[in-house]
C-alpha cells in the first residue's frame, strides 16, 4: 500500500507499512485487509479508517521532535486527517518512513524565507510571491502561478530561473514536485 497516498488506522492503531491493500466488502459489509504477511482479516466497518488525499506540506518550514529528540533530514510530510485527530507520515533522507498522531509531535512551523533579489522592485515581488506560492503547495504547476499572479509562461519561467539559482529549489517533472 501506497504510504503517501493512504494511511490506516485500525482499532485506533496506525497500521499503513504492515498493509497490502484494503478495501470495504459490501456482502459483507466488512473491512477485508490483506496483511503483508499474505493473511487476510475482515474487520467491522467502525473499526477501520481509511484515509486518502494528505495534505503534502513542505519540510523546510517545520521543525519537528518527538519526546525530546529533534527530527533530522525530513525530506517529505503527509498530513492525512480522520473525524478527530490528524496524523504525519513523514519520509526522511535514508529511505526511511514513519507514521505518528499529531499529538505525539512537537511541531514548530517556521517563518518563511525572503529570498535576496537584485532586480526592481516590482519583479522581486513578484519572485517572491512565486517562491511563497512554490513553500505553500510542491505540486504547484506553472499555469497555477500564471492565473493567481496573471503574468506570462515566459515570466514564470524567468522567475522559477532566478529562484532557483538563488534558493536551490528544484522542480521534478517527473513527479511533478519542487524540492527546497
Amino acid at each position: 500500500m501506497n504510504t503517501r497516498y493512504y494511511m490506516v488506522i485500525i482499532k485506533g492503531e496506525i497500521k499503513t507499512s504492515e498493509i497490502m491493500s484494503c478495501g470495504y466488502n459490501r456482502n459483507t459489509q466488512k473491512w477485508d485487509v490483506k496483511f503483508n504477511t499474505g493473511k487476510i482479516y475482515s474487520y467491522a466497518y467502525l473499526n477501520v479508517e481509511k484515509l486518502t488525499e494528505p495534505e503534502v506540506l513542505n519540510p523546510n518550514m517545520y521543525r519537528i521532535s518527538r519526546e525530546g529528540r529533534e527530527f533530522f533530514d525530513v525530506k517529505a510530510i503527509y498530513v492525512f486527517r480522520s473525524r478527530y485527530e490528524s496524523y504525519w507520515h513523514i519520509c526522511f533522507g535514508n529511505g526511511s518512513e514513519r507514521d505518528y498522531r499529531r499529538n505525539d509531535l512537537h511541531i514548530i512551523e517556521s517563518f518563511r524565507i525572503n529570498i535576496p533579489l537584485d532586480r526592481i522592485a516590482a519583479d522581486e515581488a513578484t519572485e517572491q510571491k512565486i517562491y511563497n506560492m512554490i513553500c505553500e503547495n510542491l505540486h504547484l504547476s506553472v499555469e497555477q502561478v500564471m492565473a493567481e499572479l496573471d503574468i506570462s509562461r515566459s515570466t514564470v519561467f524567468r522567475d522559477y530561473a532566478k529562484i532557483r539559482k538563488v534558493t536551490g529549489a528544484v522542480y521534478d517533472k517527473k513527479t511533478s514536485t519542487w524540492t527546497l
